[in-house]
């Protein structure tokens, strides 16, 4: 699961409020027309008390992948051997192709090679760490990909807790693996319950706190932010990348756009960039929000980190589309060119693609004023690039939203893109206008939100020398959780308890310090010109 920014009330509350008074909930199909196949892909490293659950739960899905694709990058722990024990029990009814590097890579990588090397229609990334608990979770999110424009849909995340991973291990996993050892590989130590005081207390100390912290975050990332981003966009900005799932030839367009500005360096993480790129070009991410999954969290001595690359990937993936941060990207100057590319495969090569200012890359035809209708002829793949990135007059982006490889004109000096097409009905121009505004002001509101822990740093100071009353910050301090404590209770109250919402403030509390961090280092990174981001 990914939240952006530090949640901090401000605009993007205000965003949210108007989104569910003035707009309507997006409607998702419940059962889908079609049956695309899918191929389910599992990222391992080290994942030895976590795997066997996120496989046991494809296995009771009511829509099976095709196949389910797990890449170890060199685990040196029981992983390899709980991945075999569990591919051969034919009882499971999954085709499991098991691939094993002695190095250890990057999801981003891994994912690319799974999407290029696939023939399925849908891809569904699952986290080893993570595991499905609804049995229709599969069914739900490829039904909603039956929606118009839809690329990319997910269900609700919840942190993982030992009680939860307990009745999952009783009713599902121990039925899969009778042999004694390798039930013991594959599930923690304490899932029989039978531990000392020590490990309780450390448990309570370390993890427990994260779980209540994150059970309230994420509920109001899910029911309050991202519903009301697609009631107000029709979309969602990124999905909870844990367990998600693509439409193939939309993943792969994406790769391959910016395989030679970017090479595997998708931002601190990818699934952020993915969703920001998949938005951009007028597809949409959808949040289903009847089915769930729960991950597992970290300690409280390493959620930090997760934190920092969850938040700084939001203000890379900022930065990174031309619609969003054209002024800044002028000022800090187009320094993708110093990025070390990978070799560039496929359709994309060295002789015939120019480096994009927005970190994509563009056709050399595409850049004139030249169009073309696609025939009927051209593969599903050929047809579907040319619609989404509007290289035909009669084809728009499918959501009206300008995106960085959709323009006609692009100015040399600065990259930036003029749209002078066309429209016969003057309310669509307008309709385009507006929704592009909109995006940009959702964006931009959480940008805003986030400098929250900067500012409260800097009043601090100024307090602390004497130049403003100490009662103003505490009064900020004191709105601010106030309206976090609201916004919880009004939109997710059914996910959170008050114990949790209580636990939930110091934690939330002690992650301010984060988002100062967090801004300050990608705004160094944009004017030292560092653009190696990645995991």
């Amino acid at each position: 699961m990914h939240v952006a920014i530090l949640f901090v009330p401000g605009l993007s509350i205000v965003l949210g409020i108007y989104g569910y008074l003035a707009k309507s909930p997006l409607p998702l199909p419940e059962d889908g027309e079609s049956e695309p196949t899918v191929e389910a892909f599992i990222p391992a490293l080290n994942e030895a008390e976590t795997i066997a659950y996120a496989i046991a739960s494809l296995a009771r899905q009511s829509y099976r992948p095709e196949k389910v694709t797990i890449v170890d990058d060199g685990s040196t722990d029981a992983t390899a051997e709980i991945v075999e024990a569990m591919r051969d029990r034919a009882d499971l009814d999954l085709e499991m192709d098991f691939v094993r590097h002695a190095d250890s890579g990057s999801k981003t990588k891994r994912l690319k090679q799974v999407t290029r090397n696939s023939t399925a229609d849908k891809i569904f990334v699952l986290d080893a760490d993570t595991y499905l608990v609804s049995e229709t979770y599969l069914e739900r999110v490829v039904a909603a990909h039956d929606a118009e424009d839809v690329a990319c849909s997910f269900g609700v995340v919840r942190p993982d807790s030992r009680s939860a991973k307990r009745s999952f291990h009783r009713r599902e996993l121990e039925p899969i693996l009778p042999d004694e050892r390798i039930v013991t590989e594959a599930a923690p130590e304490w899932i029989d319950g039978d531990r000392p005081w020590t490990d309780r207390a450390s448990y309570l100390l370390a993890w427990w706190p994260v779980e209540q912290y994150r059970s309230v975050l994420y509920a109001i990332e899910q029911q309050f932010f991202k519903e009301s981003q697609m009631r107000l966009i029709k979309t969602s900005l990124f999905p909870a990348g844990c367990g998600v799932l693509y439409d193939r030839s939309a993943l792969r367009t994406v790769f391959d756009d910016y395989e030679a500005s970017l090479g595997d360096q998708l931002t601190n993480s990818e699934d952020i960039f993915i969703g920001f790129s998949l938005v951009d070009r007028g597809f949409a991410n959808v949040q289903v929000s009847d089915v769930t999954m729960r991950t597992v969290e970290p300690s409280l001595g390493t959620i930090s980190n997760q934190t920092y690359l969850w938040s700084s990937s939001f203000l890379q993936s900022s930065f990174y589309f031309r619609s969003f941060s054209e002024h800044l990207r002028s000022w800090t100057g187009d320094v993708t060119d110093t990025i070390v590319r990978n070799e560039v495969i496929d359709s994309v090569s060295a002789e015939t693609t120019t480096v994009g200012t927005d970190g994509g890359t563009t056709e050399p035809d595409s850049l004139g004023s030249a169009e073309r209708t696609p025939t009927e002829e051209e593969s599903d793949e050929a047809v579907l690039e040319s619609k989404r990135r509007g290289d035909s007059d009669d084809q728009p982006s499918p959501m009206d939203i300008s995106s960085s490889d959709d323009s006609n004109e692009v100015t040399a000096s600065d990259g930036v893109a003029t749209d002078d097409r066309s429209t016969d009905d003057p309310s669509d121009g307008s309709r385009r206008i507006g929704r592009r505004r909109t995006l940009s002001a959702v964006v931009t509101s959480q940008l805003i939100d986030g400098l929250y822990p900067t500012a409260l740093l800097l009043v601090g100071l100024l307090a602390i020398v004497g130049l403003v009353p100490i009662e103003l910050v505490m009064a900020v301090i004191a709105v601010e959780f106030g309206l976090y404590c609201l916004v919880a209770g009004l939109f997710a109250h059914r996910q959170i308890t008050i114990s949790s919402l209580l636990v939930s403030i110091p934690v939330r509390l002690c992650q301010l310090p984060i988002g100062v961090y967090v801004y300050a280092q990608v705004v160094t990174d944009l004017f030292v010109g560092k653009r190696n981001w990645n995991k």
